[in-house]
């Protein structure tokens, strides 16, 4: 019997049950706040509020299939998140209108200081939790060198027994540029099909497969064709003769250097949502061999790890997040709107509980945990998902908002039922 769910929060929410890798029953309850914020970091509530997203929606790449697509919205059903996602989506602008080779974007984010009054807006009330940052480069190509370059260099690798590796590459010099978007499509990744006669093969950034600056390496061109390293060489200059042009990287995680050549190492910059199929996230996903086939399925592998439920870029996957914390970001306004390009945003304290009514048993009162935040800088958004998983599998589950009990000495909190949406007011 599932449980009956009540929602007098004036937020949607949502309440399902769920099997989970252990293979008990569980009801999850999900709530979901979506805030607008102007350039100041002034925040209040959307009227109407969104309802719940329910499905993937990934940015529409031409050649690309969905699995290979950088996410733009993640569905909010996961029955549990261990860790707390934090999702920026929006647009790197240099300092200058004139635009810039490099510069960085900055998240900080701030938690209120243990024992403060709730709403307290002083600076002096929070305390660092962490910062982010990331390189922005302007516009670049790597190039195949002519023939007669690569034979040389070549020849210097065969001379020194390989300890001097000149690259066959060349990378173009940067552009300035005034923006650039912070996706995964202008970070180190992406797909390449190397047609071989009648044969053809596909290689991935199984971490980024909508990227760019990309080729395999010979070491990974072995791995998925059985070649051997001279083989697999020739087969990097087919597939590089094939693609003499490709557009460079422009995001990196700060501080990291940039690699000499396309097929060498590199860490993937961003900090959107991670799709599901790609590396790292689907290491959690477990095991789906034969064993499972035949003595598991339909339920999760034993080794399912419930990390594989966060979605953030996993340097933004906190171990915990206040509802008042506070977020700022650096590099995400134009100078036009900001010269410092900087805003704040003061997440508004809410909370919500779920009171748990089972036949023959005391009520209980359990609160919700926030576990993701979506910040979009360019719609002026921030989306906020609370969620509770509860073994329970009847009852009545009534959800409410539990901030309301607490001093409100915040402007948000001053008159409450006022900012909720008109249709789902609290009487």
């Amino acid at each position: 019997m599932s449980a009956e769910f009540r929602n007098s929060s004036g937020y949607p929410a949502l309440c399902f049950e769920h099997v989970n890798h252990h293979g008990e029953r569980r009801t999850v309850v999900v709530a979901r706040v979506t805030l607008k914020f102007d350039h100041d970091g002034a925040v209040s509530p959307c009227d109407p509020q969104p309802p719940l997203n329910f499905k993937e929606v990934p940015f529409e790449q031409v050649g690309r299939g969905p699995a290979e697509c950088a996410l733009h919205r993640e569905s909010d059903l996961a029955p549990e998140k261990p860790l707390v996602d934090v999702v920026v989506q929006g647009t790197a602008y240099a300092p200058s209108e004139r635009g810039a080779r490099r510069f960085q974007v900055r998240l900080e984010i701030e938690e209120p200081i243990q024992g403060r009054a709730f709403g307290a807006a002083s600076a002096a009330a929070f305390q660092a939790a962490g910062n982010w940052s990331l390189d922005v480069y302007g516009s670049s190509e790597w190039r195949w060198r002519h023939p007669l370059g690569r034979f040389w260099r070549g020849l210097v690798c065969a001379v020194t027994l390989g300890l001097l590796r000149p690259s066959p590459w060349r990378r173009s010099w940067t552009v300035p540029v005034a923006a650039v978007p912070l996706r995964y499509s202008c970070a180190r990744g992406g797909r390449l099909e190397l047609r071989d006669g009648e044969r053809s093969f596909v290689f991935c950034n199984e971490e980024n497969p909508s990227g760019t600056g990309w080729l395999p390496s010979i070491a990974a061109i072995r791995a998925q064709t059985g070649l051997s390293w001279f083989g697999a060489w020739r087969q990097r200059g087919r597939l590089a003769s094939q693609n003499p042009v490709v557009s460079a990287a422009q995001i990196w995680p700060a501080g990291a250097a940039r690699p000499h050549r396309p097929d060498g190492d590199g860490d993937v910059g961003g900090w959107g949502a991670i799709a599901k199929p790609w590396l790292p996230r689907r290491r959690h996903a477990g095991t789906y061999d034969d064993a499972w086939q035949d003595g598991r399925r339909p339920l999760l592998p034993h080794d399912f790890d419930p990390r594989y439920w966060n979605g953030a870029h996993p340097d933004l996957q906190l171990s915990a997040l206040s509802p008042d914390a506070r977020l700022r970001l650096v590099g995400l306004l134009p100078p036009t709107v900001r010269a410092d390009r900087t805003f704040q945003i003061d997440l508004p304290g809410l909370r919500f509980a779920a009171c748990i009514h089972e036949a023959g048993k005391p009520e209980q009162s359990r609160e919700l945990r926030l576990d993701t935040v979506l910040l979009d800088a360019e719609a002026r958004e921030v989306a906020l998902l609370y969620r509770i998983n509860l073994p329970l599998a009847g009852g009545v589950v009534a959800l409410r908002r539990s901030d309301l009990q607490l001093a409100a000495s915040h402007a948000f909190h001053h008159a409450p039922d006022a900012h909720l949406p008109s249709k789902e007011r609290i009487a």
